[in-house]
């Protein structure tokens, strides 16, 4: 079951902070060497089009980038401008981990949900 994160920002600044992808007891790592990310923003879940998403990429929008993959260690960065492009409220937010299998096992790849939530994206002061 996907963990439930919600984020604040503020449309005036850059967001970044690494999270750890762990087993259920929230202490056991789980790898995440050659993983990719998807970050998805909508105005609800119902919504058909997305606000932004943030991939592995790096875009205008921002970059989710691996720190420690033995640790499960992961970054996200959603940039200033992207911030400022967005509307302030309460926005859906999800975030979806696609991780190769090793050659030849099954499934070949797998994308599950790491976590969803709310992003909230506030007006900042020296916008």
């Amino acid at each position: 079951m996907p963990a439930q994160v919600n984020i604040t920002v503020e449309n005036d600044a850059d967001f970044y902070q690494v999270f750890q992808y762990t087993l259920p007891d929230g202490a056991t790592p789980i790898s995440i060497l050659s993983a990719t990310f998807l970050f998805g923003v909508r105005r609800s879940l119902a919504d058909t089009a997305m606000l932004f998403s943030v991939s592995s990429t790096l875009s205008a929008a921002g970059q989710i980038q691996i720190v420690d993959g033995p640790n499960g260690k992961f970054g996200l960065w959603l940039a200033k401008a992207q911030m400022q492009k967005s509307p302030a409220g309460i926005w859906s937010q999800s975030m979806i981990i696609t991780q190769p299998a090793a050659p030849g096992a099954f499934p070949p790849t797998l994308s599950t949900p790491i976590w969803g939530g709310s992003l909230t994206i506030n007006l900042g002061a020296s916008r």
